[in-house]
């Protein structure tokens, strides 16, 4: 019994190491101004950050209510005042503006439809390429080049080669390339995760080209959806649970987010998928 104890202790202390080594906490900008968070923190410096948040939030509420009853009308985009976190082993103290959650916005449908209008009109005629496509591969382009093309519905993609689609990529995709995948994906996918929802709306209104890390992004989101809907011949329902489904092998991060963080995280999707087909991974 006294050897199985200071194995369990030996174990419960490796544990705490393991964990004590893997806090991390990072804050960024992201490209459309919003802060954004992520860390790992050990449970006890972790209640202490929400509880601090909490709070902000329920200043946040208050203030939004004392504002309806001044002005007769809520703010829905107002921000409470930063709120000082209590020290949480950090060297300095962050301060952090917190304000109550607000519903997800899409792209006003005047917009939606002018942009629609846009890719009409500049892909007339081009094939255009949906999941159900891959139903049918002896009909589909052999080259992936042409195939993301489709899927990006970039003009003329049937004669792309991946060199001509470089090129594309490296000076700016234009802004209905984010369209096309999103009537593809859904809306939601698209708009916001993979392309910040103001980052389209000001190339849509300048009538300008994407930035080449956006337009990168879609490229690598375009790939592995290439690949995934080959591999499951167009079936959406068998695409979208692989999309969006925690997988085991990519350390539970779901492919679709693991694609669009990076080029190295489609890549790791792409291996994936490979592996799967020759029968190596589940």
């Amino acid at each position: 019994v006294r050897g199985w104890r200071r194995v369990d202790r030996l174990a419960e202390q490796a544990e705490d190491r393991r964990r004590h080594e893997t806090r991390s906490l990072r804050t960024w900008v992201g490209e459309d101004g919003m802060v954004v968070v992520r860390g790992r923190l050990s449970p006890e410096v972790g209640a202490v950050v929400r509880r601090a948040l909490e709070a902000a939030c329920d200043q946040a509420r208050g203030a939004d209510a004392t504002a309806a009853d001044a002005d007769g009308d809520v703010d829905r985009h107002a921000t409470a005042a930063p709120v000082a976190l209590p020290a949480i082993g950090c060297r300095d103290r962050r301060r952090l503006t917190c304000r109550a959650p607000q519903p997800a916005r899409d792209l006003d449908v005047r917009q939606l439809n002018e942009i629609q209008s846009s890719l009409d009109a500049i892909v007339p005629g081009n094939p255009r390429m949906d999941l159900q496509a891959y139903a049918n591969p002896a009909e589909m382009p052999t080259s992936e080049a042409m195939r993301v093309g489709r899927l990006l519905a970039l003009d003329r993609p049937d004669r792309l080669s991946d060199v001509q689609l470089a090129r594309r990529i490296a000076g700016g995709l234009p802004s209905q390339a984010a369209l096309a995948l999103a009537e593809t994906l859904g809306r939601k996918r698209v708009v916001g995760p993979v392309v910040p929802e103001a980052t389209l709306r000001r190339a849509h209104k300048a009538k300008s080209r994407l930035s080449r890390q956006v337009s990168e992004r879609l490229y690598e989101v375009g790939r592995v959806v290439d690949a995934v809907g080959r591999a499951y011949r167009g079936d959406r329902d068998a695409i979208e649970a692989f999309l969006n489904r925690p997988h085991p092998l990519l350390e539970g991060e779901t492919p679709f987010d693991l694609a669009r963080s990076s080029s190295a995280g489609a890549e790791a999707v792409l291996n994936l998928v490979r592996r799967a087909e020759a029968g190596i991974a589940p």
